[in-house]
């Protein structure tokens, strides 16, 4: 478990969409505000518009606030060097840059806690997550619940550890683009009444046309 004590120090927390991921990284950050003697700065991307801007906001509505940077070399140039914990949210956001910045963070003795998406939606590595899971001290793996609905209505609810991309209520083609405008929120209405949605499954359900 995460803690207080340790110098430099990688916890990441990753899994699907809905999973909890942003909800703990703001339980660890209150935990640092409430236990410990140190101060916390926290990044998230300027392309997560899913909440307010300049705070990391769970579904729950609880939320700290962020430094908002458009790529990974913005974390270093906004850093306050004061601060022992650096958090960072959506780190499949950024490229894989954010993979020498956090070892910079770590070379410095700052204790990183960072939260992101580790597959994208064809089930590949998402960015830089990978890099960084394997570079971690500690990996929380989470999971959800598969939302996968049969043609009687019932769910599946088998552990999800998947996100899938689906287009009018069907899966998106593997050809598709990776990351789309708008691809933080779960559910997007885009031109024309097309719908774009997100959302978790087991890997029985996960479904990606070629």
């Amino acid at each position: 478990m995460f803690g207080f004590d340790r110098s430099a120090y990688l916890y990441v927390i990753s899994g699907p969409m809905g999973c909890g991921k942003t909800e703990e990284l703001i339980r660890q950050a209150r935990r640092i505000e409430e236990y410990s003697k140190y101060d916390y700065q926290a990044f998230k991307p300027t392309k997560d518009t899913r909440y307010s801007e300049g705070f990391i906001e769970s579904r729950t509505g609880d939320k700290i606030s962020a430094t908002m940077v458009r790529g990974a070399q913005g974390i270093l140039t906004k850093l306050d060097r004061s601060v022992d914990f650096v958090i960072i949210d959506e780190g499949q956001f950024f490229n894989k840059r954010l993979i020498g910045i956090v070892n910079t963070l770590l070379r410095a003795d700052k204790k990183v806690l960072l939260a992101g998406l580790d597959l994208d939606f064809r089930g590949n590595t998402f960015g830089p997550m990978g890099d960084l899971e394997a570079l971690a001290d500690e990996v929380d793996k989470r999971h959800a619940f598969c939302q996968y609905t049969d043609e009687l209505g019932q769910k599946c609810g088998a552990v999800a550890t998947r996100t899938q991309r689906l287009l009018n209520g069907k899966p998106a083609l593997y050809s598709d683009p990776l990351v789309i405008p708008g691809d933080e929120s779960e559910s997007e209405e885009m031109g024309g009444g097309d719908i774009r949605k997100y959302c978790a499954v087991c890997i029985k359900h996960h479904i990606v046309p070629r």
